[in-house]
């Protein structure tokens, strides 16, 4: 048997790691999945339990900032926090885009919108996300995969469409809480690829992102103070928002960045209003309609079939 040249024997190698890469970032960006499907549900709790919107930034940004400072400690150690003065600036801008403004924009429009409407048009990012990383070069994708984005937006818009006509009126503002939700998409689309670009320690730099985000907070605090004490089980509900939600899920996200395609990963998050609006529909006893499950199951297969026809890494041929 003639002998495998050696060129043949390396592109092998590369593929099967790059294989392996691929499968751990669709592991890590389901666990994400799971994670962000409880957001509306768990923000929605909060208010009605008498949390302002504020309290509701304030206290997951600083659960999210003892939780990834703690793990940075413990996995990175005091080296892990020593970055220049640029990098630091990166940083500390990434964390004022991705966790004040973002943060700010989704929980504001569950708070004047209800939780369904802000939820569906957060949830363009991915498509958004995708497109920034192939303008950046991150990325490489088919015109299938295109379709397959293209019909989780659509799926999106019908979703938005028909859960109106199924509440008319519920929520006063729930124009605003469409338009937030839409802040919210462009701004985590903008900070998903330029965090994931920087490749620099996952928990660490997550603490600066926190700690950015955390200082805006405290200063827009200082106008609205006193405010009034929160519930034990309020604050259960925002130490797991922090701690996991945005904090263990936002690592896990760049992470799955890192390791695969944004034409690959992104995709998946258009499950996650899918789950979302079941968690509304069960915990809150929201109005949906099923009209509203229909939108979004053609958001769920055009994730499919974004995935399929993606390219695994930026490089791949055609």
């Amino acid at each position: 048997m003639p002998a495998q040249p050696e060129g043949s024997k390396e592109s092998d190698i590369a593929k099967t790691r790059a294989g392996r890469s691929d499968a751990l970032a669709l592991v890590l960006a389901a666990v994400t999945v799971l994670h962000w499907s409880t957001t509306s549900t768990s923000v929605a709790l909060a208010y009605r339990w008498g949390a302002t919107p504020l309290q509701v930034l304030t206290w997951i940004c600083f659960f999210a900032l003892v939780f990834n400072t703690t793990a940075a400690l413990l996995t990175e150690g005091t080296a892990g926090f020593r970055y220049n003065r640029i990098e630091l600036a990166r940083l500390a801008g990434l964390g004022v885009l991705g966790i004040f403004v973002y943060s700010s924009a989704l929980y504001l429009g569950i708070h004047l919108g209800g939780p369904v409407y802000p939820l569906l048009t957060n949830y363009l990012w991915p498509g958004l996300l995708v497109l920034v990383s192939v303008w950046r070069r991150q990325c490489r994708v088919r015109r299938l995969s295109w379709l397959g984005l293209a019909m989780s937006f659509g799926g999106v818009c019908i979703a938005i469409i028909a859960q109106h006509r199924a509440a008319p009126g519920i929520h006063k503002s729930a124009p605003l809480g469409l338009l937030l939700g839409g802040v919210a998409a462009v701004s985590w689309a903008l900070f998903s690829s330029y965090a994931a670009g920087l490749k620099l320690r996952a928990f660490s730099s997550q603490s600066v992102f926190n700690t950015s985000g955390m200082v805006c907070f405290l200063l827009v605090g200082l106008i609205q103070l006193p405010t009034q004490c929160l519930s034990w089980p309020c604050l259960a509900v925002l130490a797991y928002m922090g701690m996991l939600v945005n904090g263990l899920a936002y690592v896990l996200w760049l992470l799955a960045l890192r390791m695969g395609s944004a034409g690959r990963v992104a995709p998946m998050v258009y499950l996650c209003p899918f789950l979302a609006v079941g968690m509304v529909r069960l915990i809150l006893k929201e109005p949906v309609s099923a009209f509203t499950y229909a939108g979004l199951g053609i958001s769920v297969l055009g994730v499919a079939m974004g995935r399929k026809y993606a390219h695994a890494t930026a490089t791949d041929d055609t």
